[in-house]
């Protein structure tokens, strides 16, 4: 028993929410059924009708599954080919003598688990399930943070509309004044050289 609640440690601590893939082999190690691994999934995936590419992924004699899978489940590699390439590699690698392994999807690892009929089984779909509810917690957190700054970068562009439609009448009320003090200079200046004009005429002469 003991040995039994270690291995779902090990288990547990190896999926990520944020991934919502699970292991088939580790899945059918945890049950502890009787039935070798293909077999067993085999007869489940023909037996409950789940569907490859959709429900599950084959990631060693189908590279374009694993490809799929990777682009799925870690987009953030999606963009760059030399990684997905060692990221598939790497799954069809860490499969000893070719074996078939198999990526689930979480809804069907959660099937799996409730049609098993045992007391490790309901652990583990209950496992899966506070996995789901944490990243559903998590995504709309993620989600109220998104908005929240959305609405941020939306009144700032409306700060910034308003900062340059003020710069713009502030730049136009400058420039009246400007033409103003030219006016004004350019009247005084005129005036000045009447001034002069003036003072430099001659007396009349008195008779």
């Amino acid at each position: 028993m003991e040995e039994k609640r270690a291995a779902t440690s090990t288990v547990v601590a190896k999926f990520e929410p944020q991934k919502q893939f699970v292991n088939a082999r580790e899945l059918h190690s945890i049950f502890g059924t009787t039935y070798r691994f293909n077999e067993w999934i085999e007869r489940k995936i023909s037996e409950y009708g789940f569907i490859e590419n959709e429900d599950y992924f084959n990631v060693v004699n189908n590279p374009s599954s694993a490809k799929k899978f990777a682009l799925l489940g870690l987009k953030s590699l999606s963009e760059n080919d030399d990684n997905l390439q060692q990221l598939e590699n790497d799954f069809i690698l860490s499969n000893r003598n070719d074996q078939n392994d198999y990526i689930l999807t979480l809804d069907m690892a959660k099937e799996l688990a409730m049609v098993e009929k045992s007391e490790i089984g309901r652990k583990v779909r209950k496992y899966f399930i506070d996995i789901e509810n944490r990243y559903r917690l998590a995504e709309n957190k993620y989600k109220v943070f998104v908005e929240s700054r959305q609405e941020q970068i939306e009144a700032l562009h409306i700060e910034r509309k308003k900062a340059r439609k003020n710069f713009r009448e502030a730049r136009k009320v400058m420039n009246d004044i400007d033409n103003d003090i030219l006016n004004v200079f350019s009247i005084t200046f005129q005036n000045w050289q009447d001034e002069q004009r003036i003072q430099q005429l001659p007396f009349p002469e008195v008779n």
